[in-house]
């Protein structure tokens, strides 16, 4: 199965998915890491990230990369918010940063965590996007579709609260399987 296209629109994507984390362990601390090192890292890895998705949401606006989607089998996924709050962050922030050994794992756990993300393709797991009042949906095409010039399902953001089949949608294009309405 072929992946989805910018990669590195993605990685920033499941990255910046990670900033609560990072906010989290920055005000949280470290006994073993100077506090200074510790906000420049997590301050890093909230910043750079989400720039990334704007500078792609940018980009997407200003080069005009769209595509007229027509909704068909929209399933609202407000819920995997929730679910990643309480499957991922929950249990990652609370692994202690008390000794080297332990932060080490938890570096690992978070390369797996973000492996997962990638893989799944659940790099629109943002809560930005939730804060700014934008929905999360996934397009289910049936088999003889392909808008997208692929039949997997893809990924809509907008703010519209609900969505009717048959309805097309001018979206910007962040990854070729997420799509995001600005207007």
């Amino acid at each position: 199965m072929a992946r989805p296209g910018l990669g590195f629109a993605r990685f920033g994507m499941v990255l910046a998915s990670f900033w609560p984390l990072f906010l989290l362990w920055a005000i949280r601390g470290s006994p073993v890491i100077e506090d200074w090192i510790l906000f420049f890292c997590c301050g890093s890895l909230i910043v750079i990230p989400n720039a990334l998705v704007l500078i792609r949401i940018y980009n997407a606006r200003s080069q005009n990369d769209t595509k007229l989607i027509t909704v068909e089998n929209a399933q609202d996924h407000r819920d995997h918010i929730l679910i990643y709050l309480i499957a991922i962050l929950i249990p990652v922030y609370s692994l202690p940063l008390d000794a080297w050994r332990n932060i080490a794992a938890l570096i690992v756990a978070l390369i797996l965590v973000i492996t997962i993300f990638w893989l799944l393709d659940l790099h629109y797991l943002n809560l930005f996007f939730t804060i700014f009042d934008y929905r999360i949906y996934t397009i289910n095409p049936d088999n003889r579709s392909s808008q997208t010039g692929r039949r997997d399902s893809f990924v809509i953001i907008t703010k519209k609260t609900s969505l009717i089949d048959g309805e097309e949608i001018r979206m910007h294009r962040i990854s070729d399987s997420i799509f995001i309405d600005l207007s």
